[in-house]
């Protein structure tokens, strides 16, 4: 691929006065302006080799090279072995001849790692190499030329490591020591919700009027629960901004308080019923951090996936299922 650069000035020139104008005309001083615009498009050159000849006695070598890299930041070339002419999957290849009577396997390798059909072979962020590793020829039966036709795929993908990346909204995952949903995805991040219980817990030590932002809930789970993961796991926990909309009834309207800053949240009314019902649905009672419709009460998912509005009294103890957001690099 080509590298194309564009150059783009704007001009803009003095309004010129007629002849006839009088120099009082010019008493101020007229500016112009220049946009000056440099745009580099992604590029890339990446070689293949275009043919290995293998041997009878010993591994050869062969290498793919990418050179003249640009590249937006956050992505990387990707070369994939996505077909092999003899060979439908896995890492045992075959060269055959013309007439397919006779057959030599062989192996690739890329490191001590040992590549089959759809791995990837090859990834660059900038100018490189990488070595594969053709083992020797075996087992053939019948002299002539002994072939096989690889294709590779070379694109352009995201560099960020997600580990859920190859997952869909509505998955299962595991982090930390817990099953969750996958409940929201981005390329690099994703919103995860508790599968199961975490605990059975009161939203608030004692029935009176409160919100989120002073509940005991909110506190152990920004507290306790969020210091029982791992250093690292805690490094890709990032703080979600909230709002806490109120009670959506209009004869109440709740006030949810204040917006927060939250490691560990609860969904709230609106975003539990966002939710797909096999994952709402529990068979149990569980507590959402939008308010009832009074000021001691909390909104809850009923044991039929229900959303309660109305919702529980705040010392009554339910089902506790975090959410929390993943950010990877």
């Amino acid at each position: 691929m080509k590298k194309t650069r564009r150059f783009i000035a704007g001009l803009s020139a003095l309004a010129m006065a007629s002849v006839l104008a009088p120099m009082s005309a010019f008493a101020a001083n007229e500016t112009g302006t220049t946009n000056v615009s440099y745009i580099v498009t992604p590029s890339y050159t990446v070689n293949i080799p275009a043919g290995v000849t293998l041997d009878s006695d010993n591994s050869v070598t062969a290498n793919i090279e990418a050179s003249n890299v640009i590249l937006e930041s956050k992505k990387k070339i990707q070369v994939a072995l996505t077909g092999a002419s003899n060979t439908a999957s896995g890492s045992n290849f075959s060269a055959k001849t013309e007439k397919g009577d006779s057959t030599a396997t062989y192996t690739i390798s890329k490191g001590e790692t040992a590549v089959a059909v759809g791995d990837t072979v090859a990834e660059f962020t900038a100018a490189g190499t990488q070595a594969l590793t053709f083992s020797k020829a075996e087992g053939a039966t019948h002299a002539g030329a002994h072939t096989e036709t690889l294709t590779f795929t070379i694109s352009m993908e995201s560099a960020i490591n997600n580990p859920y990346a190859a997952n869909n909204v509505g998955d299962t995952v595991k982090f930390g020591n817990y099953d969750w949903y996958i409940i929201g995805k981005s390329d690099n991040g994703v919103t995860l919700l508790m599968k199961e219980y975490l605990t059975t817990k009161a939203y608030n030590n004692s029935n009176t009027a409160v919100t989120w932002e002073t509940c005991s809930l909110r506190t152990y789970l920004n507290g306790d629960f969020y210091s029982s993961f791992s250093a690292d796991d805690k490094a890709k926990i990032v703080k979600t901004s909230n709002t806490n909309p109120n009670n959506p009834d209009p004869s109440h309207n709740t006030s949810g308080g204040n917006d927060t800053e939250d490691n560990i949240y609860l969904l709230s009314i609106d975003e539990a019923k966002s939710l797909d019902s096999n994952i709402r649905n529990t068979g149990s009672v569980w507590l959402l951090r939008s308010p009832g419709y009074w000021p001691n009460s909390s909104a809850a998912v009923n044991n039929d996936g229900g959303v309660n509005e109305m919702g529980r009294y705040v010392d009554v103890a339910a089902g506790v299922r975090p959410v929390l957001n993943l950010h990877f690099e």
